[in-house]
């Protein structure tokens, strides 16, 4: 099972971030890591590297959204499908691609819930 502080110290490992930013980025963490403990199937091995750099991105990419849009970096968000539209030097694109590709890494060791059959 990830926790906030794993997923805090992964993504510490791989970004650029330092101690002042703890507070700003346990909550994204956090949320993160019950995004992927709520998708991991039953079979799935919770210390699989996979998981945890998924979280680690996807908080990352979610704080960096938030961070831009605070700073005017970006000029509009979308939220169906996440769509942004960013100024110039603005990094968060290339940290979403990221993130889609840490889960799409890990895709099969998380439930996927986005696909659905109806019938007519």
């Amino acid at each position: 099972m990830l926790t906030a502080d794993s997923v805090y110290e992964k993504l510490t490992q791989i970004t650029d971030t330092d101690e002042s930013e703890k507070t700003a980025l346990l909550p994204f963490c956090e949320s993160a890591a019950a995004v992927i403990n709520g998708k991991m199937r039953t079979d799935a091995d919770a210390s699989d590297i996979r998981l945890l750099m998924a979280a680690a991105a996807t908080a990352y990419s979610r704080y960096l959204l938030i961070k831009n849009a605070e700073e005017g970096n970006l000029t509009s968000i979308k939220a169906g499908d996440i769509s942004l539209s960013k100024a110039s030097g603005d990094a968060s694109g290339s940290i979403h691609s990221f993130a889609k590709a840490a889960l799409e890494d890990a895709k099969d060791l998380l439930t996927d819930t986005s696909f659905l059959f109806r019938a007519l």
